[in-house]
């Protein structure tokens, strides 16, 4: 009976033992069931967080944009500017003061802004006005008639440094493509008989067309062949060439030349 009862005893306990691991498997199951459906969850609420603060993103710089398009003063992208300067010298100086100040006439300082005005001339922006050309002429003048650095012009004019340096770089551009063919060009036969007849009547120079002669205009050192723009004085330089006819008026003017190059090989090589 001993015998019996001990294998049936043992089924007992294998079951119980099938039973409980079957039950823990199920429970393990659960648990990771559950474990991944919190998972989803903390995801889905991830994400609906990001849409929310993209959305919340967008439409704060949106209402951002707006407020700087509908701005009156955009403090935010500019500085508060006065040309009180500008304005007071345009209306005060007198013909002596402007020629001393900017070596031309006023006529001749409306005339180059009446011909460049549609090459120089800038659109105002959302952000800022555009600076006028009157004031863009004034600072290239200003700059070209007493090589002031671009700090001191920005405080006169009250633009930036980079400004000044763009305008004065647009004013030259402009005034090569434009006032150079108009004003500066090689006489026909019938001007150079003029001009011979006007010098030797004037300065007792018979056929003399013109009077030549050439100065050395400082730059900084290339990093490339710098020795060839060494002049004689020591320090580095282009050549500049110009010819002027009995009424010391230009006809001819080249620049280009390293500072080394004698004034000689420079007249017989000249344009």
């Amino acid at each position: 009976m001993a015998d019996d009862i001990l294998p049936m005893t043992s089924v007992f306990v294998l079951l119980n033992v099938w039973r409980m691991t079957l039950m823990g498997k199920l429970e393990d199951k659960d648990k990771r069931l559950k474990l991944q459906e919190m998972r989803r969850k903390e995801q889905r609420l991830r994400l609906k967080q990001r849409r929310l603060q993209v959305r919340g993103g967008k439409r704060r710089r949106h209402q951002c944009m707006k407020i700087l398009m509908q701005a009156s003063n955009a403090f935010l992208w500019k500085r508060i500017a006065s040309s009180d300067w500008w304005d007071q010298a345009a209306c005060t100086f007198t013909t002596a003061q402007w020629i001393q100040n900017f070596r031309m006439s006023r006529e001749t300082f409306d005339y180059i802004c009446h011909q460049l005005t549609p090459t120089l001339q800038r659109t105002d922006t959302n952000y800022r006005s555009c600076v006028p050309v009157r004031k863009r002429v004034a600072v290239a003048i200003w700059k070209l008639a007493t090589n002031a650095d671009y700090r001191r012009i920005g405080h006169l004019f009250w633009v930036g440094r980079s400004t000044a340096c763009e305008i004065t770089k647009q004013f030259c551009s402009a005034a090569i493509a434009i006032l150079l063919p108009q004003h500066i060009a090689i006489p026909d036969p019938d001007e150079c008989a003029q001009m011979a007849a006007y010098f030797e009547r004037r300065w007792s120079l018979p056929k003399c067309i013109g009077a030549i002669d050439s100065t050395h205009i400082p730059i900084i050192a290339p990093q490339e062949y710098h020795q060839d723009y060494l002049n004689r004085k020591g320090w580095h330089s282009v050549l500049l060439q110009a010819v002027v006819n009995g009424k010391c008026l230009f006809w001819e003017l080249y620049a280009g030349f390293p500072g080394s190059v004698h004034d000689g090989h420079y007249g017989l090589n000249g344009d």
